[in-house]
């Protein structure tokens, strides 16, 4: 009988599912065209477009929760399911133990506290780097909104769960669209485009269903070609 209530459930979920990676792709792409200096204004994207984004950062996502979740088994299962408290209470030395669970939070929060600091300081900060800050300081404000007890019990888990988690894909999402553009602009492997008035050469980031993102190396700009202004795109003769 419940194996009949999981499978009446799953049309439920595919139907949050589909707009959820919409959604995110929208946010991709936010982080994709702002790497450029564009904003959805001026680049005419349609659905499609979003959704063929999702085949870029969707296959990473479902990797890291993978891996994730592989983690979190094999750590349970050593563990034998035991909580928090009685892994601490059983253990020879109470506090160490607990000092010894709690140090990856602490050396995150002080990474997360040092790389403003640094930045400061003249230190270049990777993209990367910025997306794991985010993230953290995203997790570490969650910890102290719900750090009191009452609110903690007053909160049901489903919306603790949303709340912390869906801030956090979302920034993830966003840094990895301007990550994959900075990316982008590093590609050398220009192709000849033809319009109708004139032939550059130039590296197309991303083919859409009304236009072209080209990236010029040689001016560094980028450009939104109408579908209708390429006659053609060669690959350029190499030297």
């Amino acid at each position: 009988m419940e194996s009949f209530k999981v499978i009446d459930s799953i049309p439920k979920y595919v139907s949050a599912i589909v707009p959820a990676i919409l959604s995110l792709s929208v946010v991709y792409d936010l982080g994709y065209f702002g790497g450029f200096g564009l904003t959805f204004s001026e680049v005419p994207t349609t659905i499609s477009d979003h959704l063929r984004s999702s085949l870029i950062w969707l296959p990473v996502a479902i990797l890291c929760v993978f891996f994730v979740s592989i983690i979190e088994l094999f750590t349970r299962r050593v563990e034998q399911g035991k909580s928090e408290s009685e892994i601490i209470n059983g253990a020879p030395n109470p506090k160490r133990t607990a000092f010894i669970r709690q140090s990856p939070v602490y050396l995150v929060t002080a990474v997360t506290i040092a790389m403003p600091i640094a930045s400061v300081l003249g230190v270049e900060i990777p993209l990367a780097g910025w997306q794991f800050f985010s993230i953290i300081l995203w997790f570490l404000f969650h910890n102290f909104a719900f750090s009191h007890e009452r609110i903690l019990i007053q909160t049901p888990r489903v919306v603790w769960s949303m709340t912390r988690w869906i801030p956090a894909v979302t920034l993830w999402v966003l840094f990895a669209g301007f990550i994959s553009a900075k990316q982008d602009t590093d590609t050398l492997d220009t192709v000849q485009i033809e319009l109708s008035d004139n032939t550059f050469d130039g590296v197309v980031l991303r083919a859409y269903d009304k236009f072209y993102l080209v990236y010029n190396p040689q001016n560094e700009v980028v450009t939104v070609l109408s579908s209708g202004e390429v006659k053609s795109i060669e690959s350029s003769l190499k030297k």
